[in-house]
């Protein structure tokens, strides 16, 4: 997205930047709780999920927990 337009951003970036709710729970956390009662891990879409809905509470969330994620 930022190779076509530098100026770009996601609908949840700007929801965030603007203090607003993020569609989070539509994508990311239906995702995790469809895995979870599938069976399925999916720690990477449930720790997204967290990370997203901490933010949205204000609270600082820094990129390197992201990254933990994937580690």
């Amino acid at each position: 997205m930022i190779a076509i337009d530098p100026e770009a951003r996601s609908s949840m970036w700007e929801d965030i930047q603007a203090g607003r709710k993020t569609e989070i729970e539509f994508l990311n956390s239906a995702v995790a709780d469809l895995a979870q009662e599938t069976k399925i891990p999916a720690p990477i879409n449930h720790g997204i999920s967290q990370l997203v809905t901490a933010k949205e509470r204000g609270e600082d969330v820094k990129l390197e927990q992201l990254f933990a994620l994937l580690s």
